[in-house]
């Protein structure tokens, strides 16, 4: 019987998440397309991360994301989903790849919420400085690469950026 009311839960969340992300997504892209053309998928991205927001604040008031991890559970999200963002971008000759990895946001929440429910014994500094790290990275990696390439005349990291804006949809 607990099994039935967890999965519950997680399918209760699980459409939540998706419902408020894809609407807001659509709703900013429309809105988006109207007031600056041309301007579609920054306005979408922006949609979808304030229904992400909202779709995991939905899911804390609800009692479906546990109330202690709330903000562990919507870092996770969120850093999911600017990665989702940017391999999207990238992908657009490629629908396939974006209605499948978009839907996932809901099962990443889920993920995030059953694991920092299980080691609720990791003090809450290892967690923040965990993604942290996650988030710096972008911003150490693009500092490293200008250095190697601008002092040193070493690109080989560009090449990785270099390949992705050569492609026609980046």
């Amino acid at each position: 019987m607990q099994n039935s009311n967890f999965l519950k839960r997680d399918l209760k969340t699980f459409a939540v998440i998706n419902f408020t992300t894809a609407i807001l997504m659509i709703l900013f892209s429309i809105i988006g397309h109207y007031l600056t053309p041309y301007k579609l998928i920054p306005s979408s991205v922006i949609g979808g991360t304030i229904g992400l927001l909202s779709g995991v604040y939905l899911c804390f008031k609800l009692n479906y994301v546990d109330k202690k991890n709330f903000f562990p559970v919507l870092f996770s999200s969120l850093i999911y989903f600017g990665a989702i963002s940017f391999v999207a971008v990238f992908n657009l000759n490629n629908p396939v790849v974006i209605l499948v990895v978009f839907p996932l946001t809901g099962l990443i929440t889920i993920i995030s919420n059953r694991y920092f429910i299980n080691h609720h014994y990791l003090s809450a500094s290892k967690i923040y400085g965990t993604f942290g790290l996650v988030l710096a990275f972008p911003a150490l990696y693009f500092v490293v690469a200008s250095i190697l390439r601008f002092q040193f005349g070493y690109d080989f990291l560009f090449g990785f950026v270099e390949n992705l804006l050569s492609r026609t949809n980046g």
